[in-house]
Parts: C-alpha cells; sequence; structure tokens
C-alpha cells in the first residue's frame, strides 16, 4: 500500500511534468507564431515589391504623355525632369525594398532551416527592374533636354473624325443627304 506522503510526491512530480510540457509547449507556439508573421511581412513585402515599379511605370507613362500635349517647352523638360526623379527614386525603393525582404528570409531561415538555392543570380529581379527604370529614367532626361523632340502635333493629337472613319472602312459609307443637307432615305 502506498502512503499518502508518496501520493503526494507521485502528484508533485506529475505537476512538475506539466508544467515543464505547458511551458515547452508554449515555447514551440511562440516559435510558430514568429515564423507565421515572418511569412506575412515577407508576402507584404513581396508585394509591395511588384507593386511598386509597376506603379512608376504607370507614372511615367501618363507623365510621358502628359508632357508630350504640353506646348510650353519649359514646361515640357520639367515635366520629363520629374518622371526621371521618380524612375531613379524608384530603384532606391526597390533596392530598400530588397533589403528589408533579405531580413525577413535570414529570419525564416533561422526558425525553418536554410532553403534550397535558386538558379537565377541574387537580386535577379531588383536587376531587371534597375534596369527597365534605369531606362525609362534615361528616355525622361533626353525629353528634359530636347523637349522639343517629344511635342505631340495637334493633328496627331485630334481624333478621327466620323468622316474618316467612314471612309477608311469598307463596308460603311456616310449618310447622304439631299441638297438641303436632310438625310435621304436608302434606296433613292
Amino acid at each position: 500500500m502506498t502512503t499518502l506522503a508518496d501520493q503526494l510526491i507521485v502528484l508533485t512530480e506529475q505537476q512538475t511534468y506539466a508544467l515543464a510540457l505547458e511551458e515547452q509547449k508554449w515555447k514551440l507556439k511562440q516559435k510558430e507564431l514568429i515564423f507565421l508573421e515572418a511569412g506575412q511581412h515577407m508576402r507584404a513585402l513581396n508585394q509591395l515589391m511588384w507593386q511598386a515599379p509597376t506603379m512608376a511605370i504607370a507614372v511615367t507613362g501618363g507623365l510621358w504623355y502628359g508632357a508630350a500635349t504640353i506646348d510650353a517647352d519649359a514646361a515640357r523638360s520639367w515635366v520629363f525632369t520629374f518622371a526621371s526623379l521618380v524612375d531613379l527614386l524608384t530603384i532606391a525603393t526597390l533596392v530598400r525594398l530588397r533589403q528589408l525582404i533579405g531580413n525577413e528570409i535570414r529570419t525564416q531561415q533561422v526558425l525553418a532551416g536554410p532553403s534550397p538555392a535558386s538558379s537565377l543570380p541574387r537580386h535577379f529581379v531588383i536587376a531587371c527592374w534597375a534596369t527597365a527604370l534605369i531606362a525609362a529614367a534615361a528616355i525622361g532626361l533626353v525629353g528634359a533636354v530636347k523637349a522639343d523632340i517629344f511635342k505631340k502635333t495637334a493633328e496627331r493629337a485630334m481624333p478621327p473624325t466620323l468622316n474618316t472613319l467612314y471612309t477608311q472602312s469598307s463596308c460603311l459609307s456616310p449618310p447622304q443627304s439631299d441638297a438641303n443637307g436632310d438625310p435621304t432615305p436608302k434606296g433613292r
């Protein structure tokens, strides 16, 4: 028969073991939460990595179109200069985003272990976007220096009229009218 003292010792050992197990479970849960949070940060930064250059290219295209329709050469030069500045600042933003993504990658590697190596060189995406943005900035700087070569003429800026659409299409013909300019029914 077991004595009360023996039962208390067993109970105390079980409680100690249960507390140690709970503490270990909590530490593992904390690691899991840190890992999941790092993954969420990584996804958000990756989304920004792909959105920032796309927005810069849209802004650049809009500024180029707007600059081409401005009549004053000085104003057109300033718009092209601003577009180039946006492109260059976007490159700096992408480099910083990549640094932050690198930090998140290191955090996840500490928690989950190293990932398999990629066949692409490091920072390949940054290099591709930077090349496109540098080309856009160079074109913008050419536009700033030689603003007159990007001027959109009034003829090219006008949309085609209804009559030019009728003459360009073989299946449509312009509406017929009589001497007073009133439309005449077909077949007369």
